[in-house]
């Protein structure tokens, strides 16, 4: 009798470890720090990764939380990053919208992601970058990957 709970015993134990490691292999999971216009972004902001009209996966940013994106969402397309902020320009508030082509290797093997967001319609950002007909611009680093934008003019950065 005590022979056939062990083995039951085992048998779930065995079957949790199966099932706990197929899981962790169909989410990714990093530490997500977001900057915008130099300022460390602290605020809960939905994040909405979008494959297609009908299909997206939904994330509320808050320092900390990693981001847990399903391997099976990041394959075999491209995805766009859409969220919304409320920044400051000229002493008011102003609604930012953001559409990004996000990359799959900005989450493989690695375990955090910094996003850094520059508003062009900002002086100071738009005499340092050399992108004259975008709204804004998007540097992405990890541990593995590091993309920046080329600059035409030296700025102070406090990151």
């Amino acid at each position: 009798m005590k022979w056939a709970n062990l083995k039951d015993k085992l048998f779930l134990l065995l079957l949790f470890l199966t099932v706990n490691s197929v899981l962790a292999q169909e989410e990714q999971g990093v530490n997500v720090v977001l900057i915008i216009d130099d300022k460390l972004i602290t605020d809960n902001i939905v994040f909405s990764f979008g494959k297609s009209e009908s299909e997206d996966f939904k994330y509320t940013y808050n320092v900390g939380k990693p981001l847990h994106i399903p391997k099976s969402f990041l394959e075999n397309s491209p995805l766009n990053l859409n969220f919304n902020y409320l920044g400051e320009l000229k002493g008011s508030q102003k609604k930012y919208s953001y559409d990004i082509n996000f990359k799959k290797g900005w989450v493989d093997n690695t375990n955090f992601l910094i996003i850094r967001i520059y508003n062009l319609d900002k002086k100071k950002y738009f005499k340092a970058f050399c992108k004259r007909k975008e709204r804004y611009v998007v540097e992405v680093q990890n541990s593995v990957y590091r993309q920046r934008e080329p600059m035409c003019k030296k700025r102070k950065s406090t990151f």
